[in-house]
């Protein structure tokens, strides 16, 4: 595991984290993890993925007063770091993305406003601001999606998987009455399966 400190096209200092899979070479993998992530998580997520053969690149965004982060700025600040992965030595050449919760978010803009390969999102309704997008992406993308209790956002989210279903590169898997623990497994091992199509073939 390598600490980074990458330079962003706006001139602000981005920290990172580095994993290389064993051989030390593999597809990218940019990472973004939650922003409420403890740097022992991150870690954590970067050698499991890393472990799986993929050059993992986690940085380190920071969040705004409310937590929150700025997206139109994050994304910003990603696509130097996505520069940074494509043209790493160790990188095979191809990069894609996984964020959680408003990593998911960044993902899907990324994968509107990017030249990556493919995009994986855990989020809900934090994307349907950005509906307007969903016709920009011309890679593969895969959401997972949990349908909130709330009866209003359930609703949301519905007409998100909707809007998203207009866009054949997507793929929108939703998990309805599983359990967060079979939800994980599920999601897990699609995700993988998925990264593995888009990079590694």
């Amino acid at each position: 595991m390598t600490p980074l400190t990458i330079p962003s096209f706006g001139g602000n200092a981005i920290n990172a984290l580095l994993a290389a899979p064993e051989g030390g070479h593999g597809e990218g993998l940019l990472l973004l993890a939650e922003t409420t992530a403890s740097p022992e998580q991150r870690e954590t997520f970067c050698s499991a993925f890393a472990a799986k053969g993929f050059l993992v690149l986690c940085p380190s965004l920071e969040p705004k007063q409310d937590g929150s982060l700025d997206p139109e700025g994050a994304v910003g600040d990603l696509l130097s770091v996505l520069a940074f992965l494509r043209k790493h030595p160790s990188c095979g050449g191809k990069v894609g993305v996984l964020g959680f919760e408003q990593g998911g978010l960044l993902a899907f803009l990324l994968a509107a406003r990017s030249d990556v390969d493919c995009a994986v999102a855990y989020c809900g309704e934090a994307l349907s601001p950005h509906l307007g997008e969903v016709h920009d992406l011309r890679m593969p993308f895969l959401l997972h999606v949990a349908p909130p209790s709330d009866p209003l956002k359930a609703a949301d989210i519905a007409r998100m998987v909707r809007v998203l279903g207009r866009n054949a590169v997507i793929t929108t898997c939703v998990y309805e009455g599983i359990e967060n623990s079979a939800m994980g497994q599920n999601a897990q091992e699609k995700t993988l399966a998925f990264l593995n199509d888009h990079l590694n073939h």
